[in-house]
């Protein structure tokens, strides 16, 4: 299985804003947490649990609130593949809602110039190198 473009920039919000929750830790515990409720176990309240999840004071509901706050929509969707690190291309690569696109982001002082990504060139990661977008931004 090859993970999507979408998957890298929710994992990558996920893991500078919300690091919790992508930690394995994190992950077991809550395995751990669901399976008591699953089996019924004494103390084991699916309601309570849910609550403090979603709503607790450091819950998911709190942390969508603080990043929807703070959180710049650009950087949001940005996606931040092992392809494209640490190079300094200046061209980004993101996620919107009709499908990935490449952005020029070297010249601040004028519109940013973008082009879609070719269909099926999301879906083989390999094909995206710096290389690749700088030719589609030139075309």
């Amino acid at each position: 299985m090859v993970p999507s473009l979408s998957a890298f920039v929710v994992c990558s919000l996920l893991e500078k804003h919300c690091p919790t929750y992508v930690e394995p830790s994190f992950t077991a515990t809550m395995e751990d947490r669901l399976d008591q409720i699953a089996r019924g176990e004494k103390g084991a309240e699916r309601v309570a649990y849910l609550d403090e999840f979603y709503a607790g004071e450091n819950g998911l509901a709190e942390r969508a609130r603080i990043i929807d706050e703070t959180v710049d929509p650009d950087e949001a969707r940005q996606a931040h593949l092992p392809s494209l690190n640490g190079a300094e291309t200046g061209i980004a690569l993101k996620v919107g809602p009709w499908g990935p696109y490449i952005q020029n982001t070297s010249d601040t002082s004028k519109k940013p110039v973008t082009a879609q990504l070719p269909a099926g060139m999301a879906s083989d990661l390999s094909t995206i190198t710096p290389q690749t977008l700088a030719i589609l931004l030139e075309t």
